[in-house]
């Protein structure tokens, strides 16, 4: 709005790991490109089987379109594949602690990714390494809510609030709406219901490496497929979650 921006409709974080990349290279798209191989790596390192989900991950159809795009759903993935291999080959408190904070701070969607790893930490780390996730948290978020604690409720909350229902989303909303001609916002909230409720049948009970991943992946689908606005970006995380999810199959089998 006259030349300035009026919110940013996401967390912080993005922008904070993308400005070294745009300083030194003139294009945030190196900073997505070097998630998108941190993640393949790091999948890689949890055994075998990681090599090959690391692979499908680099060279599935959608990848380089969107690094093309410059969508930031890669630096999601990139923080919980760390997560996963810090709790499952490193068994390191506070690198998990580290990672999880940091997808919980990456987008408004990140709880579906952060329960179920809280729920596949091993018993000893689950309450420290929380506790430092909500540290690194709050230090990635609160300076900005200090700042300008409006611009940020604006960009962060509102702004997800009030973005228009999109039926040319690949949801089955976005399909009704285009055969019937209607939409609404108010729908979308299917989409956090049906998330929350896999969330509550997969993790009734104790889960390993594959099964927190899997269930990542189930509950981020039941999102999109009910929500105002869901696309290629969305399900391509989505399918590196079902990628983890291999990874972590045999993760706590072989040896590190």
């Amino acid at each position: 709005m006259g030349g300035r921006v009026a919110a940013f409709p996401y967390p912080p974080l993005s922008v904070l790991l993308e400005l070294p990349f745009f300083a030194l290279f003139g294009d945030v798209r190196y900073a997505l490109l070097a998630s998108m191989l941190a993640a393949a790596w790091m999948l890689a390192k949890l055994g075998v089987a990681g090599e090959l989900a690391g692979l499908f991950v680099l060279f599935q159809p959608r990848t380089l379109f969107v690094l093309e795009q410059s969508w930031t759903e890669p630096f999601v993935l990139a923080l919980f594949a760390l997560a996963l291999l810090a709790s499952l080959r490193l068994k390191s408190v506070a690198l998990a602690g580290i990672a999880i904070g940091l997808v919980a701070a990456s987008k408004q969607y990140s709880p579906f990714l952060i329960v179920p790893l809280a729920f596949g930490l091993p018993g000893e780390m689950r309450r420290k390494a929380l506790l430092v996730g909500a540290a690194v948290a709050a230090v990635v978020l609160l300076p900005f809510a200090l700042w300008d604690f409006q611009g940020f409720v604006r960009g962060v909350v509102r702004m997800q609030l009030v973005q228009p229902f999109r039926p040319d989303g690949l949801s089955m909303l976005s399909l009704f709406a285009r055969m019937t001609g209607g939409g609404s916002n108010a729908l979308a909230v299917i989409g956090f219901v049906a998330g929350i409720a896999v969330l509550a049948v997969v993790l009734r009970r104790n889960v390993g490496a594959a099964q927190l991943a899997l269930s990542a992946a189930a509950a981020w689908l039941a999102v999109l497929l009910f929500s105002k606005q869901s696309f290629c970006n969305h399900y391509w995380l989505c399918s590196g979650l079902l990628c983890a999810s291999v990874a972590g199959r045999w993760a706590s089998t072989e040896p590190g």
